[in-house]
Parts: C-alpha cells; structure tokens; sequence
C-alpha cells in the first residue's frame, strides 16, 4: 500500500507539470493573438538593450527595398553603441542565423564629443530624412568632425555614410565642404552664443544614390555666392540662406537665377546671376529654424539633374520665385508669367479674340514634383495663364518640361472652375502627386464640377488625372492638419496623407467624415480641439468610391484617433522629415494605430497596430491586442510583406524584458524560439519520475521498539520513566517497570537478560 500511495502522488505530480506547462504554451499562444496573411512575430530590436525603450518615432524608422533590413533609434545606447545624440540610431538587418532571434543590430551612429548647451540649442545630432533604398548611405549631422577636413572644428556639418550595413564608426564623406575656406585658409566661424540655431546646415533632398545633395547654410561656402550684409557678421538673424549642392564630392552654390525679366538662364540664354537669398523648395528649416515641411517634396529629382528652390520675396517668408536648376548649368523661372502680352488686341494671335494682360506679380510656393522632376506643382495668386481668372485666389500649377520646344508654353492651369457662380476658387494646397506627375490631389474651398455636390467650409478634395478632375470628398470643418501640421498633438506633427507611386490611391486623415463617407461618427477626442476623432479613409482612382480604413465595422463610435505616423517616448531627439509609408504601393492595404477595438481578439484598451485589407473590407489585428502598454505602428515595407511596430508584448520567446521593441510582423517569416532549460520545482509536489520502490527493513525484537529512536526531551522523559532499582520491561505488548529481582521471572517469560539491559539504555 504505501509504494502505490508514493508511486501514485509522484504520477499525479508530474501530471500537474505537464497540464501546467500546457497551459502556460497555451496562454503565450493566446497573448500573441491570431496573426492575418501568415504573419509571423520577428524579434528586430536586440533581447538586451540596457533597460531602454526603442523610441516610437516612425520618422526614424526606414526600410530597405528588400524589407531585410531597418533603421530605429532609442535614447539609451547599447550593444556596439559608438556615440550618440540625444538619442542613438540603430540598423537591423536579417540574418536568420541557427540559434539567434533571426536579426542583428548594430549601432550607426558615429562618436561625437559631450555637446555644449549651445551645441543642443542649435541642432541635435543625427541622420536626416531619406536613405538610399538599399539603406548603405544616408546623411548624418554632426557637431563633432568625423572627417580631417579643415575648418570643420566647432561648426555643425553635415556628412554622408556609406556602410550602413556594417558595424563599427564608418566611412564618412563631408558633404558640407567650404572651398572657398580652403583657399583663404580662413576657418568658418563657430556657433555663435546669440541664436545658435541660425547657423545651422539644413538637409533639402538628395538624389536616390545621395550623390547629389542639397542643403540650406547661411555661411558663405563658395566664391561664387553673393557677399553678406555688415550685420550678418555680428548677428545671424541678418545672414541671408543659401542654396548648395553636394554632387560626387564638389560643392556648388545653387542659387543662380535669371536676370529680372528673363523666364531663364545658362545654356544659350542671359548668363544667371547670383541671387541675395535662396531656400530649399521644401522649406527646409534654415530660414525658419525648426519648420520642417512635412510631405514628401522631392525637392531633388531622383538622379539628380533638377534641383528646386525658391527665392523669398522677404526675409522671413518661404514663398516667391519657384527656380530649377538642371544639370547645374541652367536656371527656369518656374512661376513666369505665360499670359499673352496683347491686352485688348484683337489681331494679337490671329484668332480676332483680345488676350488678357498680364496680372500683377506675386509670390509663388512650391509643394512637389514627379520623381524625374519633369513635372513640378506649385500654386500663385497671381494669374500666369491666359485662361487662369484674375481675382487675386490662388491657383494651382503644373510646369511641364517635357512639352515639345515648338509649345512655348510650360505652365497648365489645374484647377479649373466649370461650376457658375462660386464665390471663390482658392487652392490651399496639395496633399501629394504620383511619381509620374499624372495624378496630383489637392484642395481648394470652390466645388469645380457642374451640378457637384456643395463644398462645406472651404476644404473640398480634388484629383487632377491627365486633364480630368474628380471630386474626392469635403474635409468638413476646414480641418487642414494634412497640409499645415500643428506641431501641439505628437500624431499631428507628420501629414497622415500618402499617394501611392501610381496615384491611384489616396489615403488621407479627417476628424469628421460626413463629406467622405457619411456611414461613419467620429465622436469626440481629447486632443482633437473639439473636432471628431481622426479616422483614416482611401480614396480609389479607379472606382471613385471611399472607405473608411480605421472606422469601426459596427458602427460603434470611437473615442481614441487612428493615425499612420507618430512620436512617442522621443524626449528632444532630432525628428526627421521622412514620411513612413502607411499604404502599400498597390493601395490595397493600410496600416495604423488605434485604441478602438476592431477585432474580438482587441481586448487590452491599450492602442494596437491594424491592417485595413481593401480587397476584402477586413480589419485585421497586427499586434497581440492583449499587451498592457501601447503598441505603435512604425512603417510597412512598398509590398505590405514587413510590418514593423513596436510593443511591450513578449511575442516571442527571445524577448525576456518589458521594454519597447521593434518587432517584424513578416508573412512567412518567423524563427524558433530559444531551447527553454528544463522547469525547476520544489516541495512535496516534486517527486520526480518514480523508481523502484526501496526493500523493507528487516525489524526484530532487539532492533524495534515501536515508534523508532527518540531524541531531545522525549527521550530524556522515557528514559527516566523507571525509578533507580526498577527496569523498563515489554511483556504482552505492555511496557513496565519492575523490580530488578524480577528479572529471573521475566526471563522465564520469556525476555533475556540482554533485552532488559538493551531497553534499559533507552535504545
């Protein structure tokens, strides 16, 4: 009985294990959550990161084109780290290597010196903007020289790396170079202690290889720059910003522009003239510190032929003359006026019908270009064609390069009104174009469709396709976040709108929905100022039709926004002016973060990451939907394969912290997780495996004595129990004391004189 009993609780103990066990693979099971298309979690971040968070900047999160490797930043250093900023960029790239999460980090941040309080005022160190698409290069801004170029010691610069993918400090390139220093040998003066910011090289936009670069600088870099005011030299305020050009390790001054009157410059035309102040086209910060236009500009044509800028009509204004400079020999003038210079003469043309004088002039602002630069977008109150209605409303601009030599003309009106009797026809801005030009969205406050549906408030969408406009939908209560981003709410500071690369869809953000899809309420969000939560929609080309991508299905009303860009947990780190994509380049997918619970499997109220499948109608969970922090969407690669975000949910069994990390929802990825040591125990629950039960011991009258050996008091009690002249016999299953003359008579009875002795000792 007693071996069955030990073997039967040992069975029941190893039971409970292995239920126990069970339970625990099914429960990280269950906080995983069910993953759509085949999804698989990768572990990006490393498992140690020093006790530090991945930051929630989807701005510094890139993708290569292959989706195996990608950039992210933390505030704490770890691993390889080799210097840092605020805040510390890191490359991961996939390995898949036997016996590791499947990825590898390195730190990409070169070393720089302790930055002063003036250092910090004036610019944080770190990358800029766009990578090469296979994330090899990128430029990085510096306070400390990572070069042995002269006259770089105590000035902001900035630089190209060119091993990315490789650990260590890197191989650099200085890309703000000063040949006229080298040849006065005269250094470039250092921060100044009265604006520090002023003085500060601003990254523009480079060519996709980042052999051509442009940049802002209010220092005189090249000879052929025009000299700067007295003042300038004691107070930066009054340093006009220039123009440069980076291309294959020369360094040129960009702001070359036609003589006044001349629509353009170089080549066989007038020889171009330097102008007193030029500005990045996309607004880049120079000329006001820190206002970085957020919308994806190519601001520098994909190979580098065409760089854009603008020169301002004053000193504190981004807008006035829109210029390309190509191939660094010629300059156009891209808001000239095309207005036919024969004003009431009906014999001017040929056609009997007077022409229209020329409007005023007025300032003109750029907003993007095709990839090839051959078509640029930008708007003027100023009337430049024959057929644009004066008034002073501002109009919409496509100049064309690619129009035959025979056609004088470059400039195409867009957005025409063929609706009578609007007020006003004033474009607010454009929200992106497709790579090829074709497709250009805008908006504007006058409905431009006969017999269209009236445009509320101001903010009616529009898409121009190869001379045909649509009507997309009404951003009722003039909400325009997408165009002049706030910078007062964290998801607000990025425009949420992405065109994909055939312009065929457009994913835009609104905080109420009605002249959109009217299916929808929007509720009310703190942090909104009062408007409708943001919800994310998509706009077909093809069919007309939009859906909301972010709403939910149930028609329950939210209470938190959905957005596609964020920043989070990024204390005073550098933000850059890349716009994660948020769409796949087909159109059929979305991806963002949102704290209403569109899936049964959302049961944590903490904000998730989706994907909106546009084929189907579906939304789907990326994310766990049970972690009990947060979860953010950092970027998707151009095919929807990766989707990167970042979490405290220990997805896979290499993640032992409750950090943020960045994790790879990959379809048909994923990677074993590490061989767990055996489960440890203790108490009478862990008997282990039962063995051979032991042989009973062999017990005789000499050796037994009932309940075994006693120590301490008990036994000193019984071992007194008889008094001097008695002893302590056992005889018919009783014990005694008896008279030692008894002895005889007890061991007649059958006890031995060495029994009694032996229980007389107690033992």
């Amino acid at each position: 009985m007693l071996k069955a009993a030990v073997h039967a609780r040992s069975m029941l103990a190893v039971i409970v294990l292995v239920v126990l066990a069970t339970i625990g693979a099914e429960w990280d099971k269950a906080a995983a959550g069910p993953l759509a298309a085949n999804r698989a979690y990768e572990l990006v971040s490393p498992t140690d990161k020093n006790g530090g968070d991945v930051m929630g900047d989807s701005s510094r999160v890139r993708i290569a084109d292959t989706g195996d490797s990608v950039t992210f930043a933390s505030l704490t250093g770890f691993g390889d780290v080799q210097g840092t900023g605020i805040a510390v960029d890191y490359m991961g790239i996939r390995t898949g290597a036997s016996g590791t999460p499947g990825w590898t980090t390195h730190a990409i941040t070169p070393p720089q010196d302790p930055a002063t309080f003036v250092e910090i005022l004036a610019a944080d160190a770190g990358y800029m903007d766009e990578f090469s698409p296979d994330l090899r290069r990128g430029v990085f801004r510096a306070v400390s020289p990572l070069t042995n170029d002269p006259n770089v010691a105590g000035v902001l610069n900035l630089y190209r790396r060119d091993d990315l993918q490789a650990a260590g400090t890197g191989s650099y390139r200085l890309l703000t170079l000063c040949p006229l220093c080298d040849a006065t040998r005269s250094p470039l003066p250092p921060l100044p202690a009265f604006g520090p910011g002023l003085l500060v090289p601003m990254y523009a936009g480079a060519s996709s290889d980042l052999e051509h670069v442009a940049f802002e600088d209010r220092q005189n870099l090249t000879s052929d720059a025009p000299p700067q005011s007295f003042l300038c030299s004691r107070i930066p305020t009054f340093c006009n910003v220039r123009v440069y050009e980076w291309d294959h390790g020369q360094l040129r001054f960009v702001g070359l522009v036609p003589p006044p009157g001349q629509p353009s410059c170089g080549g066989n035309g007038p020889a171009c003239v330097a102008a007193p102040s030029s500005v990045a086209a996309n607004g880049a910060g120079a000329q006001n510190p820190g206002s970085i236009t957020r919308r994806p500009l190519h601001a520098v044509s994909a190979d580098g032929s065409h760089v854009f800028f603008t020169v301002p009509a004053s000193s504190n204004d981004s807008a006035g003359d829109v210029y390309m400079r190509s191939n660094a020999t010629t300059t156009d003038k891209l808001n000239a006026s095309e207005r036919t210079d024969c004003a009431d003469d009906p014999t001017c043309g040929g056609d009997g019908i007077p022409d229209p004088a020329p409007d005023t002039a007025k300032s003109a602002q750029y907003w993007t270009a095709s990839t090839d630069g051959s078509r640029v977008f930008l708007t003027s109150s100023e009337a430049l064609t024959d057929d644009t209605p004066t008034g002073g409303d501002k109009s919409l601009y496509m100049y064309d390069t690619t129009k035959p030599a025979s056609d004088p003309h470059n400039l195409t009106y867009l957005n025409v009104d063929r609706e009578v009797g609007q007020p006003s026809n004033d474009v607010a801005g454009v929200l992106g174009a497709s790579d090829d030009g074709r497709y250009v969205y805008f908006i504007t406050n006058g409905q431009l469709l006969p017999g269209g549906p009236r445009v509320v408030d101001g903010r009616g969408i529009f898409l121009w396709h190869d001379g045909v406009i649509r009507f997309v939908g009404d951003l009722v209560g003039g909400q325009d976040t997408e165009l002049y981003p706030t910078g007062v709410n964290y998801r607000l500071t990025q425009a949420q709108a992405r065109v994909t690369p055939d312009g065929r869809r457009l994913l835009l953000a609104a905080h109420n929905g009605a002249g959109l899809q009217p299916k929808f309420d929007h509720g009310s969000c703190l942090g909104s100022f009062g408007s409708g939560c943001l919800e994310l929609y998509v706009y077909s080309a093809d069919t007309g039709a939009v859906v909301c991508a972010s709403c939910s299905q149930n028609g329950i009303t939210p209470t938190t926004e959905a957005f596609s860009t964020v920043r989070v947990n990024s204390s005073q780190a550098v933000q850059s002016a890349y716009l994660s994509r948020a769409i796949t380049d087909d159109g059929e997918k979305v991806y963002f973060t949102t704290g209403e619970a569109l899936s049964s499997d959302d049961t944590n109220g903490r904000t998730d990451v989706y994907e909106y499948d546009g084929a189907s109608n579906a939304q789907r969970l990326i994310t766990s939907g049970k972690g009990r922090a947060d979860s953010y969407f950092m970027n998707v690669s151009a095919e929807g394969r990766d989707v990167f975000f970042i979490t405290r949910d220990q997805l896979v069994g290499w993640d032992t912290d409750g950090s943020y990390d960045l994790y790879d929802a990959r379809v048909g990825g994923g990677f074993p997780d590490p061989v767990k040591p055996a489960a440890s125990c203790s108490g009478p629950q862990c008997q282990g495996t039962p063995g051979a039960s032991p042989l009973a011991p062999i017990v005789g009258s000499r050796a037994f004595e009932g309940a075994g050996n006693l120590t301490g008091t008990l036994r000193a009690r019984h071992s007194k129990a008889c008094r001097r002249g008695f002893a302590r016999i056992r005889a018919h299953g009783k014990r005694r004391c008896v008279r030692r003359a008894a002895n005889r008579h007890s061991r007649r009875a059958g006890h031995p004189r060495g029994a009694v002795r032996h229980q007389r000792r107690g033992k």
